[in-house]
């Protein structure tokens, strides 16, 4: 029998052999008809009553059957004995009680009304600093990100720098080239490149600084007004007067408005208390014929020179802010210069390639604002040669 180990196990531990409990069957057929028996130790096939169909049948489970657990004994607890002198007495004090005792007070809709408030206040509280806490999970990405974008970030100004170097060199190399040739819109261009390549690099050498001061003598130079300022005192003059037929501030504004002027003038700072914003007096008149012209501005280049009360020579550059008329009725002009665009002059042969004269007045005063600003007295590098 297939219980058999079971029924040898039972009787090697003393325990009574298991009895074989029959094991009914019930099964339907697909016409409706039912087929029932009793499971036997192998399959069955037996034939449906109503369609003679083929079913079949598994065997008994060769398993013991589970013993129901019995049902627990329900049973009630002993009564107490009390004494009747006693029991009497308690019925009485409880009888007592439930004619004294008051009602209790219902609590008021306001108190409820608070009550309920108070708890959905500190349950939406719980609620936010649960969600606003964050997580190890959180802390942990938060960490990786953070990893990840520095080390991009390193990467990216890694590549930046190597590129900068090389363009350092070849826009040096051009941008001499075209101010050998005079070309200062090409030096322009090559000039800027290689001071935003220094930039990159976070160089503030004294070579780095002159290549910061090229490019912007360079773009001065390539944009210079296409006339001196008398000649435009006197087209100022003429329009004004009607001979034109156009507004001046018209033909300014289109022609000549930011534009660069390249001067040599004597500075002197204002006296204490003088009249106006400006801190610094200019000594440029500008005439032609019976008009004359002043440039009034306050330009904060001036500051590293130190000037005092008496005057000094300065050579600078600025773009052309306005040129307007003086009081109704009268022949002065005033010029104005844009501050944050001006800056001092300090190569020497940049000067002579825009037509001024340089002579050795001029190089001495190039030559000290070139140290005042931080330059220094640099050694020009041959057309080609790169700084390092």
């Amino acid at each position: 029998m297939p219980v058999a180990w079971l029924q040898a196990t039972k009787r090697l531990f003393g325990r009574p052999p298991l009895e074989e409990v029959p094991q009914p069957f019930g099964l339907r057929c697909a016409c409706g008809h039912e087929a029932a028996g009793v499971r036997l130790e192998h399959p069955q096939q037996i034939a449906c009553s109503g369609c003679a169909r083929t079913l079949f049948v598994l065997p008994r489970c060769v398993y013991p059957i589970p013993r129901p657990a019995p049902a627990p004994v329900k049973t009630k607890p002993p009564t107490p004995v009390v004494p009747v002198a006693e029991k009497k007495t308690a019925t009485a004090i409880s009888a007592t009680q439930t004619m004294v005792s008051p009602v209790p007070e219902r609590p008021s809709r306001l108190s409820e009304w608070r009550t309920a408030v108070a708890i959905s206040t500190r349950e939406t509280t719980h609620a936010v600093v649960r969600k606003l806490t964050p997580s190890r999970f959180q802390l942990l990405v938060l960490g990786i990100v953070v990893g990840v974008g520095l080390t991009g970030y390193a990467m990216f100004r890694s590549r930046q720098r190597a590129n900068a170097e090389v363009v350092l060199g070849e826009a040096l190399r051009r941008g001499r080239t075209a101010i050998a040739a005079r070309d200062f819109p090409e030096a322009a261009k090559y000039f800027q490149q290689a001071a935003d390549a220094v930039d990159v690099l976070g160089r503030d050498d004294p070579t780095a600084r002159e290549i910061r001061q090229i490019a912007r003598e360079s773009i001065a130079a390539a944009h210079l007004c296409p006339k001196p300022l008398h000649e435009l005192l006197a087209d100022a003059t003429a329009t004004d007067a009607g001979r034109i037929g156009l507004a001046w501030s018209d033909v300014f504004r289109s022609t000549y408005q930011g534009t660069w002027l390249v001067c040599e003038a004597m500075v002197s700072r204002k006296p204490a208390g003088g009249s106006g914003a400006a801190r610094y007096l200019i000594d440029l008149p500008v005439f032609a014929g019976s008009q004359s012209a002043v440039v009034q501005t306050d330009l904060r280049a001036f500051d590293s020179l130190a000037i005092e009360t008496e005057p000094r020579s300065v050579i600078f550059a600025a773009q052309l802010q306005d040129f307007v008329p003086g009081p109704p009725g009268g022949n002065s002009w005033t010029i104005t210069l844009r501050p944050d665009t001006a800056f001092l002059w300090c190569v020497a042969e940049n000067l002579d390639a825009i037509g001024m004269l340089v002579d050795d007045q001029t190089k001495e005063t190039l030559a000290d604002q070139s140290r005042r600003i931080g330059i220094g007295d640099v050694e020009r590098k041959p057309t080609g040669e790169t700084s390092e």
